[in-house]
């Protein structure tokens, strides 16, 4: 795609405010089955995850500016997060069980010959979920 070219405020030379949009009507023009529902559910979901990140990093915020300790408030935000990357029913590394970004990225991973125990990207981001923990 030659709109790829992009800078901070655009994406497909659109605003980035309507960039969930832009990305479906992306995908319709692909033809593929379904890809406009999972690519829907990817970016609700991945939105979701990036509210709470930085809700909990507000809430630590506000108890370290308020409380002057290491206080564990965020660590609820911070566990919603983890919560929706990981989801239900996910089984460590397999790409069969789950539903959530941890499924599709293990599938992903297959895919592409990737298939090591578990996703890199899962990996990377378990451990920075528990460096910020």
């Amino acid at each position: 795609n030659e709109k790829e070219h992009e800078d901070l405020n655009h994406f497909d030379d659109l605003d980035v405010g309507v960039y969930g949009n832009t990305i479906v009507q992306d995908l319709f023009d692909l033809n593929t089955e379904n890809i406009e529902t999972d690519a829907t559910l990817v970016t609700s979901v991945w939105m979701t995850v990036v509210h709470y990140l930085y809700e909990g990093m507000n809430e630590c915020k506000a108890t370290a500016t308020s409380a002057g300790s290491d206080s564990p408030s965020g660590e609820a935000s911070l566990d919603k997060a983890a919560a929706y990357w990981i989801g239900i029913g996910q089984e460590f590394g397999d790409n069969e069980s789950g539903h959530m970004l941890y499924n599709l990225a293990e599938k992903a991973a297959a895919r592409y010959g990737q298939d090591n125990i578990e996703a890199e990207v899962n990996t990377n981001i378990i451990a920075l979920l528990n460096q910020i923990k």
